[in-house]
């Protein structure tokens, strides 16, 4: 072995982190030591995690909350009390659309709406849901006002790597990225699953065989497996299977259940050995692993618009909501990681009259930028590109 072996590329890469370590930690060291706590460091990844939090911070302290109300309308078909009700939105008045969330407002002042809000009626009293209430049904004809479906379809998630699978941990367990990290740490040196530190989707041959015999098997047969395909960034018309031998950024697997003799995955009830908290993770890893090679969720997006007229305006309601046609993924990773309920709405036809029970009036108030949290926080550095596997968890 002798120098001229080395990729000097990477030995000046290597260098080059050495010195941004070093031109960032020595001046934002001693300010840990002074506000936080002595013998904390911090580097190129520490640095820009500490401004993120401060910029997020100042922009919370210059944040004056709106306030702004929203108006709900209870209707059902007429002369049918049988019939399921509806719950729709005021949307509009007299064509003048209405503020409906805090994304309409400036941060700073309070109730200064944005330039691309500046068109809209903004409530900011119960008014005109009290007028509507005291005249409901005898200034105003409530009709259906027009149906619209589209068919939307939800592919399903990749196999985890590191950040996603600590992201995943925190929103469905409430794992702490530490804990998350801890736990994948046990189930790998236990043989339960590969390699937890990995940034690469990458599946090989032996997991989608594995991955196919556990969907035939408890997951609605040979119909369901639909091995993905991985679209180029740099061109999206060209796909490639899952299983390519293509060389993968990083050199493991995603993150996913270990291949016992067998050829199989370990089911997470067979798990008896280790602790809730570990069994738990490994169940997300199971699903999530089943799920990406299953097919896409299907369903119809519906919204539904109700017209209300008098001889001196009219107000428009909205409602929305979906039916699944084919739950596709979500049978193995679905409501019971991920609240993915939707409104389901009543069959109504348009041009039906309808009858309006009451209208509610309902006080909101926009709501400052949120602090980052464990998960946010990673999903963040990552998309910025100043994070990598070795400094997370």
């Amino acid at each position: 072995f002798s120098s001229d072996d080395l990729n000097h590329h990477l030995v000046l890469a290597q260098e080059t982190r050495r010195v941004l370590d070093r031109l960032a930690g020595f001046t934002l060291s001693p300010v840990l030591w002074k506000t936080i706590a002595p013998g904390l460091s911090a580097g190129r990844v520490q640095s820009v995690g500490m401004a993120l939090l401060v910029q997020r911070e100042r922009e919370r302290l210059k944040f004056e909350s709106s306030e702004y109300w929203n108006v709900h309308g209870i209707f059902q078909p007429m002369d049918n009390e049988a019939a399921a009700i509806l719950k729709a939105q005021l949307i509009s008045k007299n064509g003048q659309l209405l503020v409906l969330g805090g994304t309409d407002f400036e941060a700073n002042p309070a109730n200064n709406l944005r330039e691309a809000s500046a068109h809209k009626l903004h409530l900011d009293s119960p008014d005109v849901a009290m007028q509507l209430l005291e005249n409901k049904d005898k200034k105003y004809k409530w009709t259906v006002a027009n149906v619209t479906s589209t068919r939307r379809q939800r592919r399903p998630p990749e196999p985890f790597r590191t950040s996603t699978l600590q992201q995943e941990a925190v929103q469905c367990l409430g794992y702490s990225v530490s804990q998350t990290m801890t736990l994948a740490q046990q189930l790998y040196e236990e043989g339960f699953i590969s390699y937890m530190r990995t940034d690469s989707n990458h599946l090989s041959e032996d997991a989608t065989s594995a991955i196919q015999q556990e969907i035939v098997q408890d997951f609605g047969g040979i119909d369901n497996y639909n091995p993905p395909t991985r679209s180029s960034k740099k061109n999206k018309k060209k796909a490639v299977p899952d299983n390519s031998t293509e060389v993968e950024s990083g050199a493991h697997e995603a993150i996913r259940p270990a291949i016992q003799s067998n050829g199989k995955f370990t089911k997470p009830s067979e798990l008896s050995a280790i602790s809730a908290s570990a069994r738990q993770l490994y169940e997300l890893i199971y699903c999530r692993t089943i799920a990406s090679h299953l097919p896409a969720q299907i369903s119809n997006a519906t919204t539904i618009r109700i017209l209300g007229e008098s001889k001196e305006e009219e107000v428009l309601f909205r409602a929305s909501g979906s039916v699944v046609l084919s739950p596709g993924y979500t049978i193995a990773y679905g409501n019971s990681f991920k609240n993915n309920d939707d409104d389901v709405l009543p069959p109504l036809q348009e041009g039906q009259i309808l009858t309006c029970h009451r209208v509610e009036a309902s006080q909101h108030f926009s709501q400052p930028p949120p602090r980052y949290n464990e998960a946010s926080f990673v999903k963040k550095l990552e998309a910025l590109g100043v994070v990598s596997i070795q400094h997370i968890g």
